[in-house]
Formats: C-alpha cells, sequence, structure tokens
C-alpha cells in the first residue's frame, strides 16, 4: 500500500515492513503486476510521474514522466503485463498507455469530462481494456500508436428518481465456455448497490440492490468450492459472495471483526479487497474507508443447504469460521472540513510505545518496536 510520497511492503509473517522512497511527490495510485513481485505507482502533482519498482528489493525498474495533469487517478496492467494505462487528473481525465519496460509512451487521449472510476483489460487481447464512471461505460482499442474509442454506452437515468447520479464504481470481466470458445462478459458495480452486466452490446442489471449502498469492490474467483464466484464488497460493510447468476451464497459482516470503533459508521466502508488463496490458505484482505487494513482468514469452509431468508434454498450456502486480524490501525475522521481533521501524537520517554488522538473520539496505543 502507499502513504504520502512512500511505497510500503509488509510482511505480516515476519511483521516486517520495506519502504520505497523513490517518489518526490505524495502517491495516489497503484496497481500490481499480475505474476511478478512488481508494482507500478503514480504521483498526485502538477507533472505527475510513475514508477515501477520491485516490492522485494525496493528497486526502481522504470520512471515515466506522464503527460497527464495534477496527478494519476487510476493504474492498471494488462492480463500479460506489457502495458500499463494510466487515467489523469485532469479535467478531460486523459487516457495514456505505457511500454513500461521501454519507459515508452505508445498513445495518449482524453476520454471526456467523466469522472473515471475503475479500468479493466480484456482477459485475452492486452490491446482492448474498459474504463467505466460517471454515467458511463467505455470501451478503447490500440492499434500501434493510436487509441481508439470503439463504444460508448451512456447510462440512462431513470425517469422520477429523485437521485440522478448514476456511476459505475467497479467491474471485471468473467469467462465462459461457450461451444468450442471462450467468452467474456463484464460484470459491474454501481453507487447504487446494482450489479450488472455488459454483454451483446447491451447493459441491463442482474441484481438490484446486491448491496444497500455504493459497491467499491468487485472480484471474480474460482477459490471457493472449486467454482467461479463474484465477490463484492462496498459502503455497507459487507462482503458478500454470488454464483455467477447472482444467487447469494454467502456474506460477512466487517462489524464482527470488532476490531474498528463503531463511532463512526463510515468507518466500515470496504474500499479495497483482495483474495488470498494458497494450499494452506485462503483469506480477504480488506482496506476500510478508516484507513484500516485487515486480513479475514477463513479457518473453516463449510457448504450447507440450510433454509434462509435471503440465501437461496436450491443453492448450497457457504459458511465461515473467520480470523481477523489488524495489520494498520488509524482514525475515522467525523469532521468533513479536511482542513480541521487532525491527529495528534505523542512517544513515550522511556517505553517503545506511541500514542495517537483523533477526532473520532479514539486513543490508540502503538509498540513501534514490534
Amino acid at each position: 500500500y502507499f502513504t504520502s510520497r512512500f511505497g510500503i511492503c509488509y510482511n505480516p509473517g515476519k511483521s516486517v515492513q520495506s519502504v520505497y522512497s523513490g517518489h518526490r511527490h505524495k502517491i495516489g495510485s497503484i496497481a500490481y503486476h499480475p505474476t511478478e513481485v512488481i508494482v507500478a505507482t503514480g504521483e498526485v502533482h502538477l507533472n505527475p510521474s510513475i514508477h515501477v519498482w520491485n516490492m522485494k528489493t525496493m528497486e526502481t525498474i522504470s520512471v515515466m514522466n506522464t503527460s497527464h495533469r495534477h496527478g494519476i487517478l487510476h493504474l492498471r496492467f494488462s492480463q500479460d503485463a506489457k502495458y500499463l494505462v494510466s487515467i489523469g487528473m485532469d479535467q478531460m481525465f486523459s487516457i495514456q498507455i505505457w511500454d513500461w519496460k521501454q519507459e515508452r509512451n505508445l498513445a495518449f487521449r482524453h476520454s471526456g469530462p467523466f469522472p473515471i472510476f475503475d479500468i479493466v483489460f480484456h482477459p485475452f487481447n492486452s490491446k482492448r481494456f474498459v474504463v467505466c464512471g460517471y454515467h458511463h461505460l467505455s470501451f478503447w482499442k490500440l492499434k500501434g500508436r493510436h487509441l481508439s474509442q470503439t463504444n460508448y454506452f451512456k447510462i440512462p437515468i431513470i425517469p422520477g428518481d429523485e437521485d440522478e447520479s448514476v456511476s459505475l464504481t467497479c467491474m471485471e470481466y468473467i469467462n465462459y465456455q461457450l461451444g468450442a470458445s471462450v467468452e467474456s462478459d463484464l460484470v459491474v458495480g454501481s453507487n447504487r448497490g446494482d450489479v450488472s452486466s455488459f454483454c451483446g452490446g447491451q447493459h441491463f442489471t442482474i441484481r438490484e440492490k446486491a448491496h444497500d449502498s455504493q459497491i467499491n469492490c468487485l472480484k471474480v474467483t474460482q477459490m471457493f468450492m472449486k467454482r467461479v464466484a463474484i465477490v463484492t464488497a462496498g459502503e455497507d460493510g459487507f462482503i458478500k459472495i454470488w454464483d455467477p447468476a447472482m444467487r447469494l451464497l454467502s456474506k460477512l459482516n466487517i462489524k464482527e471483526a470488532e476490531l474498528v470503533s463503531e463511532s463512526y459508521p463510515k468507518s466500515f466502508g470496504i474500499q479495497s479487497l483482495d483474495l488470498s488463496c494458497s494450499n494452506e490458505s485462503k483469506s480477504f484482505l480488506i482496506g476500510l474507508r478508516a484507513g484500516e487494513i485487515l486480513e479475514g482468514k477463513i479457518l473453516e469452509e463449510t457448504v450447507t443447504r440450510q433454509p434462509n431468508e435471503e440465501i437461496d434454498p436450491n443453492v448450497p450456502q457457504i459458511e465461515f469460521k473467520m480470523q481477523y486480524v489488524s495489520y494498520l490501525k488509524s482514525h475515522a475522521s467525523m469532521n468533513n472540513n479536511k482542513e480541521s481533521q487532525k491527529v495528534h501524537i505523542a512517544v513515550h520517554p522511556e517505553l517503545h510505545i506511541l500514542a495517537s488522538a483523533g477526532d473520532d473520539m479514539m486513543l490508540q496505543l502503538y509498540d513501534f518496536e514490534k
């Protein structure tokens, strides 16, 4: 993860962290290489740069001075890791494509005045990608050094709806076999809590109110029951697992972790989610609105068919026995004015203890030797 101008790589097993300090300015975005221990980070600055670095050695691999203005909003590697795409914080939300190994700019385009919230490359074509955001979903293609928009879908406003600001906030491709070929459809989450799909040139809702509020994270995985599942998480503090037909298989409530203060309800909003799966363990890596980083370790996974009001009785249900560990603590500000948000710290005169207090009315103690 990043904080200020530093990239942090934390090993929870050894409780050791390494710091990448190659940036001169604050970091605002991050992307991970799909197969190697390589990460890309983008700056928030009038003339921002992108650094690609090794998470084990903390050595810089490449530095790219971008054509964006004010900062880099999003970064994403292609599935084959050949390309890196960046989205700018400028008024026209510029898009830039990189051959990052050669530090070479391949294409630059302005996307338009609507904010962009996510990027995803096509799983089988590294020269095609999709962006989604406020009121729109757009498809892009790289040909040589020319970047063109191949399709643009504007999300219609529902007549009479009080909230007209429809935003598509996160998305992922889901693959399935159709005859002798493999097809790929987009699954998309929204600020209304709905999950929709884009396939065959059509956009349609497949699950209304999958969450009570905005969906921030959406993943497609095979780590449960060795079948394809869709995992969503959002501002309501829930992680939900669905089958491809969007039938609910299981859900986890972050409040049950009992590691986050309930003095500020928005603290439980899930901002980022990753899934970790090995022969020995499965876990959720969770970033919260309050700045906390948690790991939810799955101790037991049981498949049942117990009747449940929310879960389809004809669909196998997954029950988890969880253990939550907090790796990073922070303070949730109850003050919307950023200039008034304050955290006070003090260091013990003799012991390796640091104390912090914020306007969330919480006092926290840290052992910084460990």
